[in-house]
C-alpha cells in the first residue's frame, strides 16, 4: 500500500511542474499572502491524494474479490490492477507462496487471469507491463513450485524478452519442461535462440526436452549441435530424439544423415529413423523446396532392404513424391504397381488416378494380372467415358481378375453405354454375371434400369435372378410391373429372387397380386416368397393402408385361403390387423379361429397382451388357453419399457389362467427378473404348491437376490417368504446368496453424516473439516477449506462397518479438478486404497464422483487429495460413505415414482415427494402435492444432476400473476444459461408490467434468439402443458397443442449438451408431471453417424485381419466378405435404435476405412461382458464388466511398450449405458469415458505386426467376444 502512495504522490509531483513549467510563475492576488500562496500545493496535493486513495481499493481487496462471479467483473478487477501499476502486480507476485505455507489460491486466480486477459488484441502495453513482473518475481523466486507457476503465466504473456530471459531456466533439470513449454508457446526468433544456446550446454537431463523443443521450433541454427547428438550420444533415447528433431526441422545437411541412419540398429530403431525420413520430406514441402522432397523421396523408395519393404512406409514415399513434382512422378508411380505388395499398387494406383488415361490403358495391356487390374482400377476413378473402348476390350482378358477390374472401372463411369457394356459382355460370358451384377448396382438412372428390364426377358433364369437384384437396387420406375410376372416362375431360383426384389421396390399396386401367389401358389417356396415380399412392402408403406388389401382378399377368402392370410398378418403390425385377428379367434369355423389364436400368440407387440390374456382365462380348447398363456408370457418379457408394476400384475393374470403347471412355470421364471416385494409375493405364494415350489422357491432368491445389493424393501414378510425358499432349494449359488441376503438390512443413509473428523492441516476462515459431513453441499456455504496441498482428511465412522461406496464432493466451476484417493482403514493404521483419481483431469461437478467398490470392512476413510489444478487448497463440499445397497442409486430409487420409462418411452425426472435429481438451489423451491414450487422471493436456478443432448420434455406449470421464470435447456450448471445454453421463457404474458417486452422475452421464447407466438397460455391460476423437443439443432415448443417456437438454431453455435432446470426470479410457479424420452442416434454438430438407428447400412460383416485381407485377390476379398455379411446379419440386429449382438458370429465393421478420426459410441454390456473398439482394424479400446476387471474400460488392452491400463475407473454399472469420447490422431489414441479421462494421447501398437507402426488408415469394428453387447449414438468426425 506504501508502495502505490508513493507512487501517486510522485506523479502528482510530476504534474504539478509540468503545469507551473507551462504557464510561468503566477501573479499573486492581493488577498493571499507568500506563505499561502507556497503552501496551496501541497494542500490540492492532500485533497487529490486523498481523493485517489478512497476511489481505488488497495490491491488485497481486490485479489479477495477472486474469483470473480463472471467475466464481466473479473474484466473490471484486471483493469484496476493493471491501471494502477507495475507495484500492484508485484505487490500480487509477493502473494504467492509455497505450497502447504499459506492459502495463496485467490493471487494465483488473479494472475492466471490476467495472463489470458493481457493476450487478448489490442492488450499489448498490458502484456509488457505484467511480463516485466512475472520475470521480475520469477528471478526472485527460491521455491521450484512458485518459480514454475510464475513460468506457467509468462506461457500466456510472454514475448522475445521472456523467451531470451528462460535461456537459463532451460538447463535446469527440475524446471527444463516448464520452461520449454513456456518457450514454445512463445515461439519466434528469440526462443529458437534460447533453446539453440541451452542444447549447446545441456545436461543428459535436459538433453531429450531440448532436442524435442528445437524439433517443434525448426530450429535450424541448432542443426549441428543435433547432428552431434547423433553422432555422439550413447543414449539410445537422446539419439532417437535427436534423429526426430533432424526430421521437424528439414535442414540440408541433415539429409545424409538420416539417411545413412536407416541402416543403423534394431529394427524398432529403423522404423523411428524412417518416420523422421518421411517427415523431413514433408518439411522440404513447406520450405518449399520441393526439388529435395523428391530426390529424398525417391532415395527412401530405391532402397530394397530395411523397413522400405514395409508397404505404408512406400506409399507414405510415393505420396510425397507426388505432391512434390505431380505429373514427373507418373513413371516412379508405374514402377511402383510392379510392387509384390498389394498395399503399395493400391496406393500407386490411386495416385495414378491423375494420369492420362491413354497413357494407363496402354500400360494396362502388359504386366501381370494384378498389375492390370490395379491399373484398371485407376481407370476407372478417372470416370473418364473415352475409356469405354478400351475397359471393353479389357473384359476379354483370359485372367478373371481383370476382367472384374474391368467390370468395375466401367461401372464408374454410371452411363447407359457402359451398362449395355456390362450387359452384352454377360451374354457371352455368364461366369461374370456376379461381379456385373454387383457393378450395376452401383449405376443409376432410368435408362440403365430399361436396359436391365429389357434384360429379364432372357430365358437363363440363372442369370435373370442375378439381374433382377441389381434391378431392386436401381429402383427403375417401371421395375415392380415387370418383376410380377417371374415372381409367378415355375423356376425357385427366378420366383424367389423376383420376390425379394418387389420386397425392397414394391408398392401397394403389386400387394393383391402377391397375395393371391401366397393364397393359390402350389409351390411352397413361391408362398413363402409371396409373403415375405408382402409383409415387406405393407411394412414400408403406412402400416393402415397396407392392411386394404388383405383385408379384401380376406373378405372372399375360402376357410384355408383365410388361415394363409391370417398367418401372415402379425407381421404387419397394424392394429386393424390386430384387429382382424380379434375377430377370427371368435369365429365358429374351427381351422379360422385356430389360425387367429396362433396369430395372435405371435403378435410382436403389446397390444395383444390382453386379449391373450382372456383367452388364456376363458377358451374352451385347452390348446388355444396353452399358446395364449404362452405368447402373452413372451410378450410381457420383451416389452423394456413397461414398468415393473403393470408388467408383474399381468404375470398374476398369466397364472391365474394359466391351464398347467408347465405355462405356470414358464410366468414364475419371467417373474425371477423383476425385483420387487410385489413380484416377491407373487412368486411366494406358490412354494406350498408342489408342482411350482423348486420354480417359485427359484424365483424367489432371483427377486431378492439378483441384483448388486439388498433391496430397500425388505422386510420382515419377505424375509419369511425369502427363508421358506432357502428351504426348498438345492445347495448351490442362489442359496448361498439367499441366505447371505436375509441375514443383513440394508442402512438407510449416509454413514459419515455427523460423524468425528480429522486432518493433517489446517482450515480456511470458517470452513472448518467437520463442514465437509454437515450434509451442506452448497458451494457457497458448504464444506471443508483445507490450507493447501498434499493434505488428507478422514472421517471416523465410530464403529467397523461393511461399506461398498464413497462419493465425494469438491467445489466445481466447470474448470478445475482435482486428484486425490480414497483409503479405508478398519483401524487407523493399515490402510486400503479403493479409488485412485491421482492422474484425473476430469473438471468436478455438482453431480460429485461416486466410487464404487467390492464391500469391505472399515472403520475410517481417508481422502488423499494430491493436487488442486486451480490452486494449492482443498475444498472438499461433502463426504458420504454408504453400505451395499444404500448408494445413492438406491436411495434414489426408493424416493422417486419410477425410474424406468413408460409405456411412451419417457422418465419421469421429479418423484413428487422431493428434490432428488435436482441440483442448485434446492432451498429455493419446495414440494407439496405432488408439484415442484419457486418459494415466492427466493428461489434461482434449479437443475437437473444429469445431462441431456436430444429429447424430448413434457411438463405442466401454473403461473401467479406476473410470475417471471425460465426453462434452461442444454446449459452449464454455472454461468448465464441464455449465453451458454438455451433459456426458454415461463412468463405471465397477460401482465401489464410486461406490456412493453421485445418479443424474444414472453413467454416459450427462446430468450434473445427466437420470439414464440402468443395467446396461447391458459389465464393465471390454470394449469398449462408444454412439450420441449431438442433434435439436434431444431427446437421445437409446443403449448397446449399449439407449436409456439419450430427453430433452427445452428447458426448460434450454443452447447449441445447440458442441464435443463428452473431460473427463477423469486416469483412463485408451479411444476408437475415432469418426464423426459431422450432421443438416439442423432450426431452432435460435425460428425456423422455411422449408425442410423434403423439397419446395418454402412456395416460389414469381419473377413480375417488386415495383414491377411491385404494378402487377398479382390474376387478372393469380394467372396469373403460376401461370407462374412451373411454372418454378420444372422446375429447383429436393430433393436429400439441401438445395434445389439448376439453374443455369437464375428465383430462388426465399418464399410469405409477411416484415419484420423473423433469417435462417440454408447455401449452397454451385461455381466461378465467383454468386448472392445478397433481403429484401424487394430485392437483395442477395451470394454469389461468393471466388477469382475476392477481397471476398468477405455484402456488400451493389447498394448505391450505402452501404456495399457486405463487412469480411472470410469465403468457405469453393468446395464446402465455408458459413453467413449475417442480421439485418435496419427498413432495417438485419447479416450473420455462417460466425460473422464481415462487414456491420454497413449500409442497404439500395431498387434497384428508389433515390428510396425499402426496402419494409416482402416476399418472401425465393433468387437466379438462371444457375449450380449449393445451400442447406439455411433458417431465419426475426420480429422
Amino acid at each position: 500500500m506504501a508502495g502505490i502512495k508513493r507512487r501517486r504522490l510522485g506523479f502528482l509531483a510530476r504534474l504539478t511542474f509540468r503545469q507551473d513549467s507551462r504557464a510561468g510563475k503566477p501573479k499573486l492576488p492581493n488577498t493571499e499572502t507568500s506563505s499561502q500562496m507556497r503552501h496551496r500545493p501541497i494542500l490540492v496535493l492532500s485533497i487529490f491524494l486523498s481523493l485517489q486513495l478512497m476511489a481505488a481499493p488497495a490491491v488485497p481487496q481486490l485479489v479477495d474479490k477472486m474469483p470473480a462471479p463472471n467475466q464481466g467483473t473479473a474484466n473490471e478487477i484486471y483493469a484496476q490492477v493493471l491501471t494502477t501499476g507495475p507495484e500492484a502486480l508485484a505487490e500480487v507476485c509477493a502473494m504467492i507462496v509455497p505450497p502447504g505455507t499459506g492459502d495463496d489460491s485467490k493471487a494465483r486466480f488473479l494472475l492466471s487471469g490476467l495472463a489470458f486477459h493481457v493476450s487478448r488484441p489490442g492488450g499489448e502495453t498490458d502484456r509488457v507491463v505484467l511480463e516485466k513482473a512475472l520475470l521480475t518475481a520469477w528471478k526472485g523466486a527460491k521455491d521450484r513450485e512458485v518459480r514454475a507457476f510464475f513460468l506457467r503465466q509468462l506461457r500466456w504473456c510472454g514475448g522475445d524478452e521472456s523467451a531470451r530471459a528462460l535461456r537459463d531456466e532451460l538447463n535446469e533439470p527440475a524446471l527444463c519442461e516448464a520452461a520449454a513449454f513456456t518457450v514454445l508457446n512463445i515461439g519466434g526468433d528469440a526462443a529458437r535462440d534460447s533453446v539453440t544456446a541451452a542444447l549447446a550446454t545441456a545436461s543428459p537431463e535436459t538433453a531429450a526436452t531440448l532436442l524435442r523443443a528445437a524439433g517443434q521450433l525448426h530450429c535450424e541454427q541448432a542443426t549441428e549441435a543435433i547432428l552431434a547428438y547423433v553422432a555422439n550420444s550413447q543414449d539410445l533415447a537422446i539419439r532417437r530424439m535427436a534423429i526426430g528433431a533432424l526430421g521437424e526441422i528439414g535442414a540440408p545437411q541433415a539429409e545424409s544423415v538420416l539417411l545413412e541412419q536407416l541402416t543403423t540398429g534394431d529394427r524398432y530403431q529403423q522404423s523411428l529413423v524412417l518416420a523422421s525420413c518421411l517427415r523431413y520430406t514433408q518439411r522440404q514441402l513447406e520450405l518449399e523446396r520441393p526439388a529435395v522432397a523428391a530426390r529424398v523421396a525417391r532415395k527412401l523408395l530405391s532402397k530394397t532392404a530395411g523397413l522400405m519393404a514395409e508397404p505404408a512406409s512406400q506409399a507414405a514415399a510415393l505420396h510425397t513424391l507426388v505432391e512434390a513434382v505431380g505429373d514427373k512422378a507418373i513413371g516412379d508411380l508405374l514402377k511402383a504397381i510392379h510392387s509384390d505388395q498389394p498395399q503399395i499398387v493400391a496406393a500407386a494406383a490411386d495416385l495414378l488416378v491423375a494420369a492420362p488415361t491413354t497413357r494407363l490403358l496402354q500400360e494396362a495391356q502388359t504386366g501381370s494380372p494384378s498389375e492390370r487390374a490395379a491399373l484398371l482400377s485407376a481407370i476407372g476413378k478417372q470416370h473418364n467415358a473415352t475409356a469405354l473402348p478400351g475397359l471393353s476390350e479389357a473384359l476379354k482378358d483370359t485372367d478373371e481378375s481383370v476382367r472384374h477390374a474391368a467390370i468395375s472401372a466401367i461401372s464408374m463411369l454410371n452411363s447407359l453405354p457402359a451398362a449395355q457394356a456390362l450387359l452384352q459382355h454377360i451374354a457371352s460370358n455368364q461366369a461374370d454375371t456376379a461381379a456385373v451384377a454387383e457393378g450395376l448396382k452401383t449405376m443409376s438412372s432410368d435408362e440403365i434400369g430399361a436396359a436391365i428390364s429389357a434384360e429379364l426377358t432372357a430365358t437363363r433364369p440363372q442369370r435373370s435372378a442375378a439381374m433382377l437384384e441389381v434391378l431392386a437396387r436401381l429402383r427403375a420406375p417401371q421395375s415392380p410391373a415387370a418383376l410380377l410376372p417371374l415372381a409367378q416362375s415355375p423356376d425357385k431360383a427366378l420366383h424367389k429372387a423376383a420376390c425379394a426384389a418387389l420386397a425392397r421396390i414394391g408398392t401397394d399396386k403389386q400387394l393383391p397380386a402377391l397375395i393371391d401367389i401366397l393364397a393359390n401358389s402350389p409351390k411352397s417356396t413361391a408362398r413363402r416368397a409371396a409373403a415375405d415380399a408382402a409383409v415387406q412392402i405393407a411394412q414400408r408403406i403406412e402400416s393402415e393402408a397396407a392392411f386394404a388389401p388383405f383385408a379384401q382378399a380376406y373378405a372372399s377368402a375360402s376357410t384355408e385361403t383365410k388361415a394363409k392370410i391370417l398367418k401372415v398378418l402379425p407381421n404387419l403390425g397394424s392394429s386393424k390387423a390386430l384387429g382382424l385377428i380379434q375377430q377370427a379367434t371368435a369365429t365358429g369355423e374351427a381351422p379360422v379361429r385356430d389360425a387367429g389364436v396362433r396369430a395372435l400368440a405371435k403378435w410382436p407387440h403389446a397390444p395383444a397382451i390382453a386379449p391373450l390374456l382372456k383367452i388364456a382365462a376363458n377358451a374352451d380348447v385347452e390348446t388355444h388357453r396353452i399358446l395364449a398363456v404362452r405368447g402373452a408370457v413372451e410378450l410381457i418379457g420383451r416389452q423394456t419399457k413397461m414398468p415393473d408394476t403393470e408388467r408383474i400384475g399381468l404375470y398374476q393374470q398369466a397364472l391365474m389362467a394359466a391351464p398347467r403347471a408347465d405355462e405356470k412355470k414358464l410366468v414364475l421364471a419371467g417373474l425371477g427378473g423383476r425385483q420387487s416385494r410385489r413380484a416377491l409375493h407373487a412368486a411366494g405364494a406358490f412354494l406350498g404348491d408342489p408342482a411350482l415350489k423348486s420354480e417359485a422357491a427359484l424365483a424367489v432368491a432371483k427377486i431378492a437376490a439378483g441384483g448388486k445389493a439388498a433391496p430397500a424393501w425388505l422386510d420382515k414378510e419377505s424375509r419369511e417368504l425369502i427363508a421358506k425358499a432357502i428351504e426348498i432349494l438345492p445347495e448351490g449359488a442362489w442359496r448361498t446368496k439367499a441366505t447371505a441376503l436375509i441375514a443383513q438390512f440394508p442402512a438407510s443413509a449416509n454413514l459419515a453424516k455427523g460423524k468425528p473428523v480429522t486432518t493433517s492441516i489446517g482450515h480456511e476462515r470458517g470452513n472448518a473439516p467437520e463442514r465437509a459431513v454437515d450434509g451442506n453441499r452448497d458451494i457457497k456455504a458448504g464444506g471443508w477449506w483445507g490450507a493447501g496441498s498434499p493434505s488428507w482428511w478422514q472421517v471416523d465412522l465410530g464403529t467397523v462397518q461393511t461399506i461398498d461406496l464413497v462419493r465425494c464432493y469438491f467445489y466445481y466451476d466447470g474448470r478445475r479438478y482435482y486428484q486425490y484417493t480414497v483409503s479405508v482403514s478398519e483401524d487407523g493404521k493399515a490402510w486400503t486404497q479403493v479409488a485412485d483419481m491421482s492422474k484425473t483431469t476430469t473438471p468436478t461437478t455438482a453431480a460429485g464422483a461416486p466410487h464404487g467398490f467390492r464391500p469391505r470392512s472399515a472403520r475410517y476413510v481417508r481422502v488423499q487429495v494430491i493436487r488442486n489444478s486451480a490452486n494449492p487448497s482443498v475444498h472438499l463440499l461433502e463426504l458420504e460413505v454408504y453400505a451395499p445397497g444404500a448408494g445413492p442409486e438406491k436411495v434414489a430409487e426408493s424416493a422417486t415414482l419410477d425410474a424406468k420409462p413408460d409405456s411412451e418411452g419417457f422418465v419421469s425426472l421429479f418423484n413428487g415427494k422431493d428434490l432428488t435429481g435436482w441440483v442448485g438451489d434446492t432451498t429455493g423451491y419446495g414440494v407439496e402435492n405432488g408439484t415442484i414450487s419457486c418459494i415466492k422471493g427466493k428461489g434461482k436456478r434449479l437443475s437437473t444432476a444429469g445431462q441431456y443432448d436430444n429429447f424430448i420434455l413434457r411438463f405442466e406449470f401454473k403461473l401467479t400473476p406476473g410470475a417471471n421464470n425460465g426453462l434452461a435447456i442444454r446449459a452449464p450448471l454455472t454461468g448465464n444459461p441464455a449465453r451458454n445454453g438455451y433459456e426458454l421463457q415461463i412468463l405471465d404474458n397477460t401482465h401489464q408490467k410486461y406490456a412493453k417486452l421485445k418479443p424474444y422475452q414472453y413467454h416459450g421464447s427462446i430468450y434473445s434468439l427466437v420470439p414464440a407466438k402468443r395467446g396461447h397460455l391458459k389465464p393465471v391460476g390454470e394449469w398449462n402443458q408444454q412439450e420441449v423437443i431438442a433434435r439436434g439443432d431444431r427446437i421445437t415448443v409446443t403449448l397446449n397443442g399449439t407449436v409456439i417456437v419450430d427453430a433452427d438454431v445452428a447458426e448460434h453455435k450454443r452447447s449441445e449438451r447440458g442441464h435443463i432446470g428452473f431460473l427463477g426470479h423469486g416469483d412463485q410457479i408451479y411444476a408437475r408431471n415432469i418426464r423426459i424420452k431422450e432421443l438416439h442416434n442423432i450426431p452432435p454438430r460435425g460428425f456423422t453417424p455411422l449408425f442410423n438407428g434403423q439397419d446395418l447400412s454402412g456395416w460389414k460383416g469381419l473377413v480375417a485381419n488386415p495383414i491377411k485381407r491385404a494378402a487377398m485377390t479382390p474376387d478372393q476379398l469380394a467372396a469373403e466378405q460376401k461370407k462374412a455379411d451373411e454372418r454378420m446379419r444372422q446375429h447383429w440386429q436393430v433393436v429400439d435404435g441401438a445395434l445389439v449382438f448376439d453374443g455369437k458370429g464375428d465383430s462388426l465393421c465399418t464399410a469405409k476405412d477411416y484415419a484420423d478420426v473423433e469417435l462417440h459410441v454408447d455401449w452397454k454390456i451385461k455381466t461378465k461382458g467383454d468386448s472392445g473398439i478397433y481403429l484401424r482394424g487394430s485392437p483395442q479400446i477395451q470394454i469389461w464388466d468393471p466388477e469382475r476387471w476392477p481397471v476398468g474400460s477405455g484402456g488400451l488392452y493389447n498394448n505391450k511398450k505402452n501404456p495399457r491400463k486405463p487412469l480411472v475407473c470410469a465403468d457405469l454399472p453393468v446395464g446402465q449405458w455408458n459413453r467413449f469420447r475417442i480421439r485418435m490422431v496419427g498413432e495417438k489414441v485419447t479416450v473420455h469415458l462417460n466425460d473422464q479421462l481415462v487414456t491420454d494421447n497413449v500409442t497404439l501398437e500395431n498387434y497384428w505386426n508389433r515390428k510396425q507402426p499402426i496402419f494409416p488408415t482402416g476399418q472401425i469394428e465393433l468387437q466379438n467376444h462371444g457375449n450380449t453387447l449393445w451400442f447406439r449414438n455411433v458417431y465419426v468426425r475426420e480429422l
